[in-house]
């Protein structure tokens, strides 16, 4: 994976956020989230303590009503529910998934490893029962609809900043970026169909 493509990376959380509202068993789906990856590992005592990874905890979810990535920051913990909010907070993102009547926080605990020409990640992800948070999210996150909106609002802002600062003069990996962002184009993100 070059610098380009790990800039442009998906967050493992909305990969599989994504999967999971996909439908669930698809095969394609821990493939997806784990990509080059050590194969991931689970922590779920409040689930099933003898799920111990990623095709066990699907299963374990079965069909899942409602999930949501959230990409929680210093300062900025909105959604995140009070049991996993500095270890989401640590990891930069967080799943919530409500499935079989219950709803859980799977924060993913990644180790890299490995040297930059050929760097791995050992993925655990910690999952904990949390209070129902379907109503809480929306309510203080926002609609899908507003998130498209505001993402589409933000990046012509960023892209026209970095343009008119001329970054793409001294840094051509920005100016890579940039291009991938303006034109569209399939950024190779393995997502459902």
């Amino acid at each position: 994976m070059d610098d380009l493509d790990r800039d442009l990376a998906l967050p493992r959380s909305a990969v599989l956020a994504l999967w999971l509202a996909h439908g669930p068993g698809d095969p394609g789906a821990v493939g997806a989230v784990q990509e080059d990856d050590e194969p991931h590992t689970v922590h779920a005592p409040d689930l099933d303590p003898s799920v111990t990874d990623l095709p066990g905890l699907l299963s374990a979810w079965g069909t899942v009503g409602r999930c949501v990535a959230l990409l929680p920051a210093p300062g900025d913990v909105t959604g995140v529910p009070a049991q996993v909010t500095g270890s989401a907070v640590e990891a930069g993102e967080c799943l919530l998934v409500h499935a079989r009547g219950r709803s859980w926080a799977a924060v993913p605990d990644v180790t890299p490893f490995g040297s930059p020409q050929e760097p791995g990640h050992l993925v655990r992800w910690d999952v904990t029962a949390v209070d129902d948070w379907t109503v809480r999210v929306p309510g203080t996150v926002g609609t899908l609809p507003e998130a498209e909106r505001t993402l589409r609002e933000a990046l012509m802002t960023a892209t026209e900043a970095l343009t008119s600062l001329d970054v793409a003069r001294w840094r051509p990996d920005a100016a890579a970026a940039l291009q991938l962002l303006r034109s569209g184009d399939d950024p190779g993100w393995a997502l459902p169909s």
